[in-house]
């Protein structure tokens, strides 16, 4: 599989932060992840938020919280680091888990300080101390009752839980250098040419298996190649002329472009977990006028810009606190009662009412006029 990301890798390291590398999960893995055996008509496993009880483990096996703010992880057994020097395949253990966030977070084993870009993440600051109750135990304990705010911190896809080799670490210094990025994962990192490509081969050792099928054993993918291609024109003539075989998070406009000059491309529209919105200052004039604020959203034809600035490559109607593809934390516009529907749709005429009635000027409705192909 040859893929492409749009930035350079400029460290191997978590402790440097996420940014700097876009493969961490290839070669290193984290004590939760994803549950893949969730039925989809559940959860869509296209969507990056997954709630506390769809958590499943990954290097951590259970868990459990014998207080609220104490969280007990009981470790897989059988996972082994990557055979390679230094740690040369030896098993994964509690010892492990105890370095890596000592070493993020400052709390011990030299460690005195956070790593520069950890120390400003807000939830890892909860985290005061990680200790090794046994070779297959860690006990974390923070400064929060809250269970449900520690998992959702634990099982977020960051390089904080992205554990790397301590043994390296202590060899080495850091893990700048890709040839000391080792993990427990399915790949190793097997080559990598600045500014050119990144390349991943199936870990031989790698101790997962399908956890719909246990039978199989982990990873399908003998290879991963990832281009650098920082030009997404660039990168769209390499999808099509078939030199990469993905490409994500494209235009809508790039989107009919590939249906018509290559409409055998397989596409698959991922949907967005968040709403991006534009408030005004409800408390100054004239937006803390309610009459104001509901001529604004009836000026705005949504369906119309849905369908020719964004191609029909997006929903026609509001949405609710978060995407309506995120079931159960909002009600979706269908449900909304007949009245409040009203309020959100297509009517500038009663947008003209509702000003003149605040006694507002109707240019706000001309100057918000605007067709979608100039928004």
């Amino acid at each position: 599989m040859t893929l492409q990301t749009s930035s350079d890798m400029a460290s191997f390291d978590p402790y440097g932060g996420e940014l700097y590398n876009q493969i961490f999960t290839g070669y290193m893995e984290q004590l939760f992840m994803t549950d893949w055996t969730v039925d989809p008509s559940v959860q869509n496993y296209q969507l990056s938020f997954w709630s506390n009880s769809q958590a499943a483990g990954d290097l951590a096996q259970s868990w459990e919280f014998p207080t609220p703010g104490t969280l007990v992880l009981h470790l897989v057994q059988n996972a082994y680091w990557q055979n390679i020097a230094p740690s040369n395949g030896r098993q994964f253990t509690s010892a492990d888990v105890v370095y890596h966030f000592d070493r993020m977070l400052g709390l011990g084993d030299g460690f005195t300080a956070p790593a520069p870009y950890w120390a400003s993440v807000a939830n890892w600051k909860s985290l005061t101390s990680v200790t090794a109750t046994d070779k297959y135990t860690v006990t974390m304990v923070w400064n929060t009752t809250n269970p449900e705010f520690i998992t959702e911190t634990m099982e977020a896809p960051d390089s904080a839980q992205t554990i790397e080799d301590p043994d390296a670490v202590s060899a080495y210094g850091n893990l700048n250098n890709w040839h000391n990025a080792i993990g427990t994962g399915p790949f190793l990192l097997t080559d990598f040419v600045d500014s050119i490509s990144a390349t991943l081969t199936a870990n031989p050792n790698y101790w997962g298996t399908d956890e719909r099928y246990p039978q199989n054993k982990l990873p399908y993918i003998s290879t991963i190649v990832d281009l650098i291609i920082p030009n997404q024109a660039t990168a769209l003539a390499a999808l099509r002329t078939g030199k990469i075989t993905a490409i994500d998070s494209i235009t809508a406009q790039d989107v009919a472009g590939i249906k018509q000059t290559n409409p055998n491309i397989k596409q698959i529209p991922v949907p967005i977990g968040n709403c991006n919105t534009i408030d005004p200052r409800n408390d100054k004039s004239p937006y803390n006028n309610l009459q104001v604020r509901e001529a604004l959203q009836m000026s705005i034809n949504l369906p119309q810009i849905a369908q020719t600035y964004y191609n029909g490559e997006s929903e026609t109607t509001p949405e609710p606190l978060t995407s309506s593809f995120m079931t159960g934390w909002g009600a979706p516009y269908e449900t909304w009662p007949a009245d409040l529907q009203a309020q959100y749709a297509y009517n500038p005429t009663q947008a003209k009412a509702l000003l003149a009635a605040a006694v507002i000027p109707t240019v706000l409705i001309r100057t918000s006029s605007l067709t979608p192909v100039q928004i």
